[in-house]
Order: structure tokens, then C-alpha cells, then sequence
């Protein structure tokens, strides 16, 4: 065999061209491929959104995300932004909020409404993937754009991000589209209107979320370092960004200043408000000073390593090592760069996502430990980076290009299948035996909505989820969901305030959480320094064995306050399960009435699912009939138990008890997730 030295400039010629024909052919099967997987994961956002139970979707989807279905059905009532239907309220970010009123009238119900607005959520979220696929594309070839859709579109946590109900997608998708806008002017010079496009992504974006003023300002001056153009064409392509942005944002803050007395939405300048007060008075720090900042940046990395688990989960860690393995070559002088691979979009995102983070901590440090919805270009970034990252590892070694990209792409697949538990297509236990919080609120707000008038008007601290399926008047005690006006007397007066709305707007009942029998700032009435004696009733307390699963102990409650003038339109004896709770001890009485009617029979079930507490002596049996087959309980069963039973749906349903009396089933529960 006859030896033949390698040739050591082969590592530098360019590889041969495609024919055109062939070239023409492998894009045509790539961009078929795209839309399968496109068209693959919206199929599957959409069927898992449609199989889901209530319970499941209402326990992905945080409480303020309701504000926007809720203001959007009142929008087209009273022609105003109001959650309460008697003032306005600015607690809401405005593109969003205008998507939501728009598709509000082809989805009257709050079935309906719920869900087309989850279908949208999913749309964007595919859009993002695609915009980032195209992005990568361009920069780096369609491995790197593979690995960098996927790890955005084949990502189960990312679907449920999107499907929050609130704002990100859309600002993921108006960042994206923005950073394409801005790669085109990088790989096409000759080309006009790179300005243009690039504003009015940059506009859409804080239209999207105000803090968006950000992007523009990473942004815009990076537009001075195009290259290929003279000085005065890159100073006029940035002024041209900034002015298209600042014509597509400015009319509505300008028209938010004008109707509702603030630019800023006023569920951020509350949550700045606390946020200042637990700086100062716990960190004993100064607001914004060097101090602060300080602590900000210090806690920083320890937030983004939050965001990587709860947005890539495993597959955080790989793509992480891609990117940085990938960053560095570009920076090191022997490394071979890829020549379509442009510096500036990298270069944004992640200066983005790090202003963005430091602000966040800075700004919004007690919320961040649930509300990672803020975290946008934090998540946009890593897909972004770990595609161009695998780019430069590819350039760097080229002969282990196919079989590391194969390994990676694997791996990332095999940790993506099954979906994680949050996605399970059943109705949960855990959320059924021991409703949490979100349940919880659910089941009260279709309680409510079936047992008081619509006009009969109740007030709430978390109002999102319980105002939303109640669908009456329902009024918000926390600021964030209030006018300017409440916000501006809950700082000067926060415990005379509740009584003087309740004073002023004929509130029937408090509902929420609080320890039983005591005020609490979360429904039950706050208790004004030096009042003598009680200033409410707990008239109910529907789940007494669970709390709400808070960091503090408190069970959800609904509350008569002692001074109201408003009609008592509630039973008392109407709630069929949970405890009578008054402020006397002799009055408070377990009801059993869902209990009493499973013990005669119904004849036409129409719930979803029957909780029991059984206490049953030994030798002793309960039996369920109207299933397929009837559920047999013994004392080895006591305790709660939660039963599925929509199959049961129009059928007989009875609860038998042998060998004991009724009191061997203390309580029992029927509860309906159907819209009335």
C-alpha cells in the first residue's frame, strides 16, 4: 500500500460547492424538516393544552396571569381597563393586554377564552423557536440552527413559560424577531431599511413590557459598529432604530399618562414600592445606592443558575458547556472563526440577559423565586449562544463535527422524553386529595360563581384565578390590581383603606387567606390599631385539614365584615362542605350536605370529583356505586381520599356505609370543574 502524507493546507481550502441543483434540493428537504417540527410541536402544545385537566392547566398558570383574561371581558362590558367593573386599572402590560381584549370578542366564555388565549401562547412560542432557528441559520449553518431550535422548541419547560397567559412569549418573539432584524444588517450593507425594521421590533418590544427599554438601549448603540458602512450611515441607521421605536411605544404611555395619571403600569411601581420597603427596612440597604447594587450583583449568578434548571432542566448543563466551549474559541487567536458567524446579535443577547438579570435582582429580588416570566433574554440567550457555540466547536475539530453533534443532539432528546410530571394527562392526586393553592382558588371561584349574585360583590387580596371563574364584581385589595388612586391611599392608610372600601363600594364578603379567626392582610378584614372587638365573621372555611401550601400557614376563607350595609345574599347553611368558622366557638359546626346527599343518592352526578374523609371503625365499609365498578373503603383507607369520577357523569351515584352510622364519613366533597 502506498502511503500518501496528508496534505496540511487541506485543513484551509473551502469545501467544494454544491451544485445548484443539489444545493436547491437539500434546502427544499430543510425547510420541509422545519415545518414538520414546527407544525409537530404546535400539535402537541395544543393537544396536551386541550387534555389537560383544569386543575393541571390553573396550577401551571401563576394568579396574576388572570388579570388579563378577566380586564379583557371587562373591557368590552364597560369600555374601560377595569378588573372590578367600577374603575379603571393600569396593573396590566399594554401589547399584551390589547392582544388579549382583541381576541376577547370571538371567545366569549371563559372556557373559550381560557383556551384560544393558551392556543395563542403556544403560537408564539413555536414562533420564537422558528425565529431562532432562522437566526442561527443564518449566522452559523442548519446544525447549529437545529441544536439552537430545539433546545427552544423541544423543551416541555418552555412550553408551560409560554403558556403563562402573560406577556413573555410575546416579548421572547419581539427580542428574537429584533435580533434577526439586527443580524440581516449585519450580513446585508448594501440593503436599505435596516433601521426601520430593527425600531419597530425595538418599539413592539417595550410595547410588550416596559422594562424593554432596555433591549433599545443595548441595542441602538451597537448599531454604530455595523460593519461594511461608513460612520454616517451606522449614526443614521441607530437614530432611524430609536425614532421608529420611540414613534411605536410612545402614543400609548403618552395615552397611559394622560388616562390613567402614570407611563409606568402600576403593578410595577407597586412591586418597586415593596421591594424598596424590604430593602431598606429588612436589608437596611439604600434604595439603589452602591450597597444595594452590591447585593444585586453579588446575587446575580445565583439567580441564573436558578433560571438554567427551571428552564432547561439536564439539559442546562450541556448546552451551557457548548456555549462557553464555543465563546471561547471565537476569543482564542489560534482558533478557527466561521466566517458567516457575526459577532453583534451574540453580542446583544447577552448583554441583554445580563443587564436584564442585574436589574431584575435589583428591582424585583422578592418576586423572582416564582415569577420567572421576567426572565426573557435570559432564556433566549442560551439556545442563541449553545447554537453558535457548537458552530465554533465544529470549525475547531472538524472530524469530530458529526459524531459529537449526534451524541449531543441524542442526549438532549433522551432527557426531553417522557414529559416531566407537570404534564401528566390525568387528574393529579396531589392536587385533588390536598388541593393547594391554585386548586383551591379555582374550585372557590366556581363555587362563587354558582351560589352568589353576580352583582353581589366580594373583595380579594390574590384576585387573579377566584375573580376570573367567579366572573361577578369582584374587587381587588392588593394595590397591583387597583387604580392609582387605591394605590396611592393603601401607603398612607393600609389599615383604614379595606374598611373604607368596604364603606364606599358595598362589599358583601371578604375571600382568601388568613389564620382562622384572626385578620390578615389577605382577605380576612386587617383589624384597625385600637378598634375594640372583632371586626369581621369568617363565615366559612371550606378546606379546614389543608392550608393554601404558602411559606406560611394559611387557610382559605370567606369572611363577613361586621359593619357592611350590603345584602347577606349566602346561607349560611348553603355550603355543603368545609366548617362554619364564626367568631363564637358554640356556633361552629362541621357541614355535611354534599356528605348527606351521596348518602341518598344522586340521581344525576354531574361533578368531576368526590373528595371522602373517612373514619371508619374496624369490620366496618364504605362503598361508591355509579362507577364501572363500585369503590370499596375500609378503615386501612381512613383519611381523605380523592375519586375521579367523570366518567360517572349522568349516573347514579351513592355512598353506602355498612356497619357504622353516617359520622364513619365525617365529610365528604363534590366538586365541578365545568363552567356553569
Amino acid at each position: 500500500m502506498i502511503h500518501v502524507p496528508p496534505d496540511p493546507a487541506a485543513a484551509d481550502r473551502p469545501a467544494p460547492e454544491l451544485h445548484p441543483l443539489g444545493a436547491a434540493l437539500r434546502g427544499a428537504v430543510e425547510r420541509r424538516a422545519v415545518v414538520v417540527v414546527l407544525l409537530a410541536v404546535l400539535g402537541i402544545e395544543l393537544l396536551l393544552q386541550w387534555r389537560l385537566p383544569l386543575t393541571d392547566l390553573v396550577a401551571l398558570i401563576p394568579d396574576d396571569s388572570f388579570f388579563y383574561l378577566h380586564i379583557a371581558q371587562r373591557f368590552w362590558a364597560t369600555g374601560e381597563f377595569s378588573f372590578d367593573g367600577l374603575s379603571s386599572t393600569y396593573g396590566f402590560q399594554p401589547l399584551w393586554q390589547l392582544v388579549v381584549v382583541a381576541i376577547e370578542p370571538f371567545a366569549r366564555d371563559p372556557g373559550s377564552l381560557l383556551y384560544t388565549v393558551l392556543a395563542v401562547c403556544a403560537v408564539l412560542h413555536v414562533a420564537t423557536g422558528y425565529g431562532l432557528w432562522r437566526l442561527v441559520r443564518a449566522m452559523a449553518g442548519p446544525w447549529p440552527a437545529a441544536l439552537a431550535g430545539l433546545a427552544w422548541l423541544a423543551n416541555p419547560a418552555l412550553w408551560v413559560w409560554c403558556w403563562g397567559l402573560k406577556e413573555n412569549a410575546l416579548y421572547a418573539l419581539c427580542w428574537v424577531a429584533a435580533l434577526g432584524a439586527l443580524q440581516r444588517a449585519v450580513a446585508q450593507p448594501e440593503r436599505r431599511g435596516h433601521g426601520l425594521r430593527l425600531g419597530l421590533w425595538l418599539g413592539l418590544a417595550v410595547l410588550t413590557r416596559v422594562n424593554a427599554v432596555l433591549a433599545v438601549g443595548v441595542v441602538v448603540p451597537l448599531c454604530l459598529w455595523l460593519p461594511g458602512r461608513s460612520g454616517r450611515v451606522r449614526l443614521a441607521t441607530a437614530a432611524v432604530a430609536a425614532g421608529v421605536a420611540l414613534g411605536v411605544a410612545l402614543p400609548w404611555y403618552a395615552f397611559a399618562l394622560w388616562h390613567f395619571g402614570a407611563m409606568l403600569p402600576t403593578s410595577g411601581s407597586w412591586k418597586m414600592l415593596v421591594m424598596r420597603g424590604h430593602v431598606e427596612l429588612v436589608l437596611q440597604l439604600p434604595w439603589l445606592g452602591l450597597g444595594h447594587l452590591r447585593h444585586a450583583l453579588a446575587a446575580t449568578p445565583g439567580y441564573a443558575q436558578f433560571l438554567l434548571g427551571t428552564g432547561f432542566g439536564a439539559a442546562g448543563g450541556p448546552l451551557l458547556v457548548v456555549a462557553a466551549c464555543g465563546g471561547l474559541l471565537r476569543i482564542l487567536p489560534f482558533a478557527r472563526r466561521e466566517p458567516r458567524a457575526g459577532g453583534l446579535p451574540l453580542l446583544a443577547a447577552l448583554a441583554l440577559a445580563a443587564v436584564a438579570s442585574t436589574s431584575n435582582v435589583l428591582c424585583l429580588e422578592k418576586y423572582l423565586g416564582y415569577a420567572n416570566w421576567y426572565a426573557v433574554a435570559e432564556f433566549v440567550l442560551l439556545p442563541l449562544a449553545a447554537g453558535l457555540g457548537l458552530s465554533a466547536l465544529a470549525a475547531a475539530r472538524a472530524r469530530f463535527w458529526w459524531c459529537g453533534a449526534t451524541a449531543l443532539l441524542a442526549g438532549f432528546a433522551a432527557w426531553q422524553w417522557p414529559l416531566p410530571p407537570s404534564l401528566a394527562r390525568g387528574l393529579r392526586q396531589d392536587l385533588l386529595v390536598a388541593p393547594p393553592q391554585r386548586a383551591q382558588l379555582l374550585e372557590m371561584g366556581l363555587w362563587l360563581r354558582r351560589n352568589l349574585p353576580a352583582d353581589c360583590r366580594v373583595a380579594i387580596w390574590d384576585p387573579g384565578v377566584v375573580a376570573y371563574f367567579r366572573g361577578g364584581t369582584t374587587i381587588s385589595l392588593d394595590p397591583l390590581m387597583n387604580s392609582l388612586e387605591y394605590q396611592r391611599r393603601f401607603t398612607t392608610d393600609p389599615f383604614g383603606l379595606p374598611q373604607a372600601c368596604i364603606d364606599e363600594l358595598q362589599i358583601a364578603y371578604l375571600a382568601g387567606a388568613g389564620l382562622p379567626g384572626q385578620p390578615s392582610q389577605y382577605g380576612a378584614l386587617p383589624a384597625r390599631p385600637g378598634d375594640a372587638g372583632p371586626n369581621h365573621e369568617v363565615v366559612w372555611l371550606p378546606y379546614p385539614d389543608w392550608d393554601l401550601g404558602w411559606s406560611e400557614r394559611r387557610w382559605f376563607q370567606l369572611v363577613r365584615p361586621a359593619r357592611t350595609a350590603a345584602p347577606d345574599p349566602l346561607s349560611l347553611a348553603s355550603p355543603g362542605f368545609g366548617v362554619l368558622f364564626p367568631n363564637d366557638p358554640a356556633r361552629r359546626r362541621v357541614l355535611t350536605g354534599d356528605r348527606d346527599r351521596l348518602l341518598a343518592g344522586i340521581p344525576a352526578f354531574g361533578g368531576d370529583v368526590v373528595r371522602l374523609k373517612l373514619d371508619l371503625p374496624e369490620g366496618a365499609r364504605a362503598e361508591l356505586h355509579g362507577a364501572e365498578v363500585p369503590l370499596v373503603f375500609t378503615a386501612a383507607d381512613n383519611g381523605w381520599r380523592a375519586l375521579d369520577l367523570r366518567r360517572a357523569r349522568g349516573r347514579f351515584v351513592q355512598l353506602r356505609v355498612q356497619g357504622a352510622g353516617p359520622e364513619a364519613v365525617p365529610q365528604a366533597q363534590l366538586v365541578d370543574y365545568k363552567f356553569p
